[in-house]
Parts: C-alpha cells; sequence; structure tokens
C-alpha cells in the first residue's frame, strides 16, 4: 500500500467490545464467562492452560463448531465483573491485588494458579469467595 494523500474515511468500531473467532472444539462458552484465547489464537472457555491469553468477558453465549473460526463471540474488553474467589478467604485488604484466571467464572492471586494469565486488580471485596475485579487494561 502506498501513503495516502488525502482525507480516508476509516471503518472504526468502539474499543470495548470484540469478536473473537471460536476453536471448534470450545463447546458452549456462556455468557458472562472468561474467554481466553487458546495457543491457537482462537476463543475458548477462560481456563488456567498453557498459552491461553484473557480476551474478555463473553457478552453472549455461542458455541464452537465444525471448524476453527466459523463461530465467533462478542466480548467486553473493559469495565468491573463480579467473580468467584478460588482458595477463599479473601479480605477486604486484598483490593488491589492482580488476579489470574482459575476457570471462566473464578479468579485467585498469581503464584497460586499454575500458568498465572493476568485478568485484572480486585476493585472491591464481597466476602471470603467473591469480589469485583477490573479487567480494563488486562485483555488483548
Amino acid at each position: 500500500m502506498t501513503a495516502i494523500t488525502g482525507a480516508v474515511n476509516r471503518a472504526r468500531q468502539d474499543g470495548d467490545f470484540q469478536m473473537v473467532p471460536l476453536d471448534a472444539s470450545a463447546g458452549l462458552v456462556p455468557k458472562g464467562a472468561m474467554v481466553c484465547n487458546d495457543a491457537d489464537g482462537y476463543g475458548v472457555n477462560g481456563a488456567d492452560a498453557t498459552g491461553y491469553v484473557f480476551r474478555g468477558i463473553a457478552v453472549e453465549s455461542k458455541t464452537g463448531v465444525t471448524s476453527d473460526g466459523l463461530v465467533s463471540i462478542k466480548v467486553d474488553k473493559k469495565g468491573v465483573w463480579t467473580f468467584a474467589f478460588g482458595a477463599g478467604g479473601l479480605a477486604v485488604t486484598d483490593a488491589g491485588t492482580a488476579v489470574c484466571i482459575t476457570d471462566n467464572n473464578t479468579v485467585d492471586v498469581a503464584g497460586t494458579t499454575t500458568h498465572d494469565i493476568p485478568c485484572g486488580v480486585i476493585v472491591e471485596y464481597i466476602s471470603a469467595t467473591s469480589c469485583k475485579v477490573l479487567i480494563d487494561g488486562y485483555t488483548e
């Protein structure tokens, strides 16, 4: 391509949402689930697995089909979301602590998960087993 020399109308989309192509074997990714890319770059349910990268929160339910990428899921890349806390024992003093993905609904502090896939920071204590997490800046 060559450099432009005049005004161009570029396609734009809101940066809060993104479409993520699903892995054929993803199964059901339910609305509200944390979504990751697997090692091949396709969307799957969030999990503490090798090569996974956090993409956001599913704003719809979708199921992978026969081939990778044939179905895409819309994810929200920003905001404060309520999650289960894995190890329990969460305290009000844990606000500000970075957390990692345990599964598509659960977070825990780094060092207590195997692969430490970052997904946000605790901004509010709810109980010993749940918290609110700010995901801004943690999604790819």
